[in-house]
């Protein structure tokens, strides 16, 4: 999620920029515009590459501005690559991007209890402030290679120059006083995936197509060959959680109820073994690719789908709340966070158990 939010974020400008993700399927590097410089290779190289280029354009010009987006799980590099650099973090404009369900589940899960939420932010607050923000040193090697700095991002929202870029900041969740306070204090940036999508001009949306290698026209020349509304049910990884009879038995009900009103069309998940037959098993379902990048397949094409439901999923989080129709659970406390709290009130959900 936080790759294709910088996608995004690249096609909006043609300032230079360096542009590094792990997860080589996300995009074709050889798509990427023409004033982004793929850095290659393991992190470590990434490190090495990111602070010699800082340290060579602040040579350059000692009063450039910077601009670093990362996900929101990896916050302290605004830290790491610049300031350890010997570059004022006044110069530095810091987005982090929201993970998915992890930042609110983090979010709860670290600063949640009334009793103890607190004590948790202050111990982050401390960790953060003790670090040498100043930049008059000369360039510091950085030790390891462990970029991870869980829950930073939080405080660091409430920092200068720092804001967390997030599906919805309201689904923060926190039976703390003083931490609802602190939330006050965060620059968060609520903004859809859909919504930058749609500020893309036509030809910016079709490089992002062809960076992610999604072919948007066959999935519209499939939704268009009926006339009937389109539903999407989402799946899940029937192997790892033992839920292969649940997941027959949800798509057959769904299958009973909109099969002569809907086209229904079943996203599987990409390792899920139980699925592959579902077209033979339930006759007019088409199974939609299982390695196809499903989000982007739903921003994509989100005004020819009517429906959509099923599995808990972060894709929840960035589709029109109206579309979901039904999710695979009892209640909405059943479900992962923050959908529980997304879905608490949404009296229009079918919830199947």
């Amino acid at each position: 999620m936080p790759t294709l939010y910088a996608g995004f974020h690249l096609l909006s400008h043609d300032k230079p920029s360096y542009f590094f993700y792990e997860h080589s399927s996300t995009f074709d590097k050889n798509y990427l515009p023409a004033n982004v410089t793929f850095v290659d290779g393991p992190r470590e190289a990434m490190r090495d590459a990111f602070m010699q280029k800082i340290t060579e354009i602040n040579a350059q010009d000692p009063d450039a501005v910077f601009g670093i987006q990362m996900d929101d799980l990896r916050a302290r590099l605004g830290h790491d690559f610049f300031v350890r650099s010997g570059i004022d973090s006044s110069r530095v404009k810091v987005t982090m991007l929201s993970d998915g369900t992890a930042t609110y589940n983090d979010f709860y899960n670290t600063f949640g209890d009334a009793g103890r939420g607190e004590e948790a932010w202050n111990e982050y607050k401390d960790k953060i402030t003790g670090l040498d923000w100043d930049a008059t040193h000369p360039m510091q090697p950085l030790e390891g290679t462990d970029f991870d700095s869980f829950n930073w991002a939080y405080y660091l929202a409430t920092c200068p120059n720092y804001k967390l870029q997030m599906q919805d900041a309201t689904l923060l969740e926190t039976g703390s006083e003083f931490v609802k306070e602190a939330i006050k204090e965060m620059k968060t940036v609520t903004v859809t995936p859909i919504e930058l999508l749609n500020e893309l001009s036509p030809e910016r949306q079709a490089e992002f197509y062809q960076m992610s290698g999604f072919d948007k026209s066959h999935f519209e020349s499939l939704f268009a060959a009926s006339p009937k509304p389109n539903l999407i049910i989402i799946g899940t990884n029937t192997g790892a959680l033992g839920n292969e009879a649940d997941q027959f038995r949800f798509v057959q009900q769904i299958m009973d109820k909109y099969g002569s009103t809907h086209d229904i069309f079943f996203k599987p998940h990409p390792v899920d073994e139980a699925s592959k037959t579902y077209d033979k098993d339930f006759p007019g379902l088409t199974l939609l690719p299982g390695q196809m990048p499903f989000e982007i397949f739903v921003w994509a094409l989100n005004d020819d789908i009517d429906i959509i439901g099923g599995f808990s999923s972060t894709v929840f989080l960035t589709v029109p709340l109206e579309k979901v129709k039904f999710i695979f659970g009892s209640t909405p406390e059943t479900i992962i966070r923050p959908l529980n709290v997304l879905f608490k009130d949404a009296g229009h959900i079918e919830w199947m158990n």
